[in-house]
């Protein structure tokens, strides 16, 4: 009885351990896109205002600025996630039966995030509120066509796939 509950035991903390490294590796990866992202979008922004040194331009942040910057906007999103699912949640359950509200929580969630990268890069660059919003809407727009490319590449891929042919 006390071997199974060992085993037991070893598998649970080795599925514990290969969900942490998959979360390790996801931040790790979302993290790096994001910099990119961030640094794409204020290159984007300052070539838009057609005078990258000029005093209407924001400041290039180097990479580990930027990576900062994404990490503190994406643990933000992820503690305002937790709280509105545990929320919802309980709210779901007292109502017993009705639908989860998972539109409304990453409605909220992204409101949330893009309102917390515009007061970082306010902060952190530094530069003013409206240059930051629409550093933050380049950044939103530029993930958004990443998203979709990736989702299009994904369909595409398991639509070749045998056995996920519609007929």
């Amino acid at each position: 009885m006390m071997l199974l509950a060992q085993a037991d035991a070893a598998r649970a903390a080795g599925a514990l351990m290969g969900m942490l490294c998959f979360l390790g590796v996801t931040l790790l990866i979302v993290t790096l896109v994001g910099t990119a992202v961030l640094m794409g979008a204020c290159k984007l922004f300052n070539t838009m205002v057609h005078k990258p040194k000029s005093k209407n331009g924001v400041p290039m942040p180097s990479v580990g600025k930027a990576m900062g910057i994404i990490f503190i906007q994406m643990i933000i999103s992820v503690v305002i996630t937790l709280a509105l699912a545990f929320a919802m949640g309980a709210v779901q359950a007292r109502a017993a039966g009705g639908e989860y509200p998972t539109a409304t929580i990453q409605l909220i969630s992204n409101s949330v995030g893009f309102v917390a990268l515009v007061g970082l890069l306010t902060a952190m660059l530094p530069t003013s509120i409206g240059r930051a919003l629409l550093v933050t809407l380049l950044y939103y727009a530029i993930a958004t066509i990443i998203t979709v490319m990736i989702l299009l590449v994904l369909v595409a891929a398991l639509g070749s796939l045998p056995g996920t042919q519609s007929g």
